[in-house]
């Protein structure tokens, strides 16, 4: 791999944003350091398939970018990793089997700042090489390059950032399972843990809530306050509550609820008679891909969480001072342009 050819990328990448990086450090086909004072990424080459438990949380997870069955070729299928870390400063890089800690500089912004970092690095990667997939261990998700790619453009891909853990207590609404979600991760933006409550609301469009409150505090800097509600119209109204601190919680809790408790009721469709059979046929000239897509509320029947979205809570109050293992996996050597 040329190291230098990769940071003239990596710097076109991020030529919007006014930071630019220089090699420190270099070792011809290993790996190397590119550093701006302030924050410093290391790229290794790694002639060797990642160990199987470093992909236990995202083959774990209910909520995935990719088919279980893909995640499983990809990972049976490897031989090599390219490892991407960001970290503060221009010290030595951590370990990538420490476990980050704490770091009171360690801001929202400056989190998501290296994020970013990370995200434009293996965007870099992704250009310059042919990977089968990125493992993201921030969002403990898999994606498949054109994936990955596509959140480029996005300010603020939640994707990325914040990994949703759903849960059900089993109970329905017509046959429909009520199902919420809690988002590991969130608290590094907003400060404290987030519960979506159970909702016949498909996974997506809860999803999409949680998108919008985020584009509030994004917005604003501040977190919408307490039984504020929100939504795109009247009949789509999420309420915020903050739940106050306790020994668990010392920060509070913010839950978001859809306060609509009846399903909407299904238009009716109406069929066209003037159509003809023949041209219902299908076009057997063109077939088409269906791109894989976040899994379904309905998918989430035999796997989803059963239980208090408070208890136990999650992961949530580790912060990763530098988010690691953001790595592209391939079958074959990387190749270089």
């Amino acid at each position: 791999m040329n190291f230098k050819q990769l940071n003239a990328l990596l710097n076109a990448h991020l030529s919007e944003t006014k930071l630019q990086f220089e090699t420190t450090e270099i070792e011809t086909g290993v790996y190397a350091v590119y550093s701006n004072g302030e924050f410093s990424i290391r790229i290794r080459d790694e002639d060797q398939p990642l160990t199987a438990e470093k992909f236990s949380d995202v083959l774990n997870s209910p909520v995935t970018s990719l088919s279980h069955a893909e995640m499983t070729a990809i990972i049976s299928g490897h031989t090599k990793h390219i490892s991407v870390t960001v970290w503060d400063g221009q010290d030595c890089a951590p370990q990538i089997s420490e476990t980050p800690s704490p770091s009171e500089n360690n801001t929202s912004e400056t989190f998501q700042t290296k994020l970013n970092l990370c995200q434009n690095a293996v965007t870099s990667l992704i250009s310059f090489n042919k990977p089968d997939a990125v493992l993201w261990h921030q969002s403990k998700q898999m994606f498949c390059p054109q994936q990955f790619l596509s959140m480029r453009d996005i300010d603020f891909p939640l994707a990325l950032y914040v990994h949703p853990k759903p849960f059900s207590s089993g109970e329905k609404l017509d046959d429909t399972l009520l199902a919420g979600f809690r988002v590991d991760h969130i608290s590094q933006f907003i400060g404290k843990p987030l519960v979506y409550n159970e909702t016949f609301l498909p996974f997506e469009k809860a999803f999409e809530h949680l998108s919008e409150f985020m584009a509030y505090h994004r917005n604003t800097g501040e977190i919408m306050p307490d039984g504020e509600c929100f939504g795109r119209d009247k009949k789509n109204q999420v309420r915020v509550n903050h739940i106050a601190p306790d020994d668990d919680h010392p920060n509070g809790i913010v839950e978001l609820t859809y306060l609509h408790t009846q399903k909407p009721k299904p238009k009716p469709i109406k069929k066209d008679r003037s159509q003809r059979p023949e041209s219902l046929a299908p076009r057997s000239a063109v077939t088409f891909k269906r791109p894989a897509q976040v899994m379904t509320q309905e998918a989430l029947l035999k796997i989803v969480f059963r239980g208090d979205p408070r208890k136990p809570l999650f992961d949530d109050g580790t912060v990763e001072d530098n988010p690691e293992g953001n790595t592209l996996l391939s079958r074959l050597p990387f190749g270089s342009v």
